[in-house]
Formats: structure tokens, C-alpha cells, sequence
């Protein structure tokens, strides 16, 4: 949709490199967005391993710099 300019859209990067060849103006923004993340678990799923591997990651890779 925003190739054939019938709208607009906020991308990451790494979405650059799959932009068609032209037709697309890529503007960078003056100041960085912020968001929050949420993640929702029954209790009795924290002890699996695979959830708490996620959850620590997350909670890794979220902590303010």
C-alpha cells in the first residue's frame, strides 16, 4: 500500500532492505519512539523452562540503557 501511495507506515531498519526499487520515500525520525511491551503468562507456567528463557530474555533485552 505504501509503494502504490495509498498510505504510510513506521518500519525498523531492517524492513529497508525489503523495499521495492523506488516509489517509496523513506523519511528518518527527528526523535526515537518509545513502546511498551506486555507480556501476559498463567503463573503456573513460569517454572517451564521455555517460558522462563523467554521471560529473562525479555526482561534482558527491555531494561533501560
Amino acid at each position: 500500500m505504501v509503494a502504490a501511495g495509498l498510505g504510510i507506515t513506521l518500519m525498523s531498519d531492517l524492513g529497508r532492505a525489503f523495499l521495492p526499487d523506488g516509489g517509496v520515500d523513506v523519511i528518518d525520525l527527528t526523535r526515537p519512539l518509545k513502546r511498551q511491551l506486555l507480556i501476559a503468562h498463567s503463573d503456573a507456567s513460569t517454572g517451564r523452562p521455555a517460558i522462563k528463557a523467554f521471560l529473562e530474555g525479555a526482561t534482558r533485552i527491555t531494561a533501560p540503557t
